[in-house]
């Protein structure tokens, strides 16, 4: 279960926290990811992710008070890092009729199996977020699909050099 949240500003910035996660821990909204990056207003944007026993507790509650009571949650843990909420709201891809669920990967102790779904069987070759560390997102998936690509022709040269954003403050 992914929570999205809008505020008025991105206080978490002020105390340079931001980044893929800004936060993380065993509580129950589990990853806090800033999003806020390079848009023309002033709002911050972050997002919660819940996974297992977390993301079952959230979806066992009405889906109106999901985001409420997981960001509150937030706040309590991270006092100063929250202003004022402009919205916020939960997305369960349990709930979408066409995922039905959430992401896969190896298991615990198969590190290996990555490196066996990244190594290309003759002329074929495999991309997908399952085939890095990355698994769930697409980050990953594109990590892969360039990784896939350098292993077609290790001499093809990126059209454009990667673009850094200016942290405010």
């Amino acid at each position: 279960m992914k929570i999205v949240v809008a505020t008025r500003t991105p206080a978490w910035l002020r105390r340079n926290l931001h980044g893929w996660p800004m936060a993380g821990g065993d509580r129950p909204w589990e990853r806090a990811i800033d999003i806020t990056g390079d848009q023309p207003s002033a709002n911050g944007n972050l997002f919660l992710y819940l996974n297992g026993e977390n993301a079952d507790a959230a979806l066992a509650l009405p889906a109106p008070e999901r985001a409420a009571r997981v960001l509150a949650q937030f706040r309590a843990d991270m006092p100063d890092l929250v202003d004022e909420v402009l919205q916020a709201e939960a997305f369960a891809w349990p709930e979408q009729d066409w995922v039905r669920g959430s992401f896969g990967g190896p298991p615990v102790g198969g590190g290996w199996m990555l490196r066996e779904w990244m190594r290309p069987e003759g002329r074929i070759h495999f991309a997908g977020d399952f085939t890095t560390a990355k698994t769930g997102w697409v980050e990953g998936a594109i990590e892969s699909g360039l990784r896939a690509a350098r292993q077609i022709d290790p001499t093809a040269e990126a059209e454009a050099g990667p673009r850094f954003l200016p942290l405010p403050g």
